[in-house]
């Protein structure tokens, strides 16, 4: 898959497939890893049966369309997603967080 642009508020609730076709549940969250240099996505958080949340590595995301998610495999790893350090939940972690920002080129976002 090759590298765009994918707004993580977009890629919430959309249905997650297997490679089957099969839908595996709906994509509840995006992990990033936030660097000096850009964040970038590790994998996805999806919840399937029984509002379990798993982790899905980019790695196994073969296409994300406008209104699905499809993975390169119908396996999963059921175990549950707890997020390790360096790592940044989208949803759960900053939206609606305050942030501090100090760039020269938007000083109106200072603060």
């Amino acid at each position: 898959m090759s590298a765009s642009r994918v707004f993580v508020g977009r890629l919430a609730g959309m249905i997650l497939l297997g490679a089957d076709g099969e839908s595996v549940g709906r994509v509840r969250d995006v992990v990033v890893s936030i660097r000096p240099s850009g964040a970038r996505a590790l994998g996805l958080v999806g919840e399937v049966a029984g509002k379990r949340r798993i982790f899905v590595p980019m790695l196994r995301i073969a296409s994300v369309d406008p209104k699905e998610v499809t993975m390169n495999t119908s396996s999963v790893n059921l175990r549950p997603f707890r997020s390790r350090a360096g790592e940044v939940a989208a949803i759960d972690d900053l939206m609606g967080s305050r942030v501090h920002v100090e760039d020269p080129e938007f000083p109106q976002l200072s603060g």
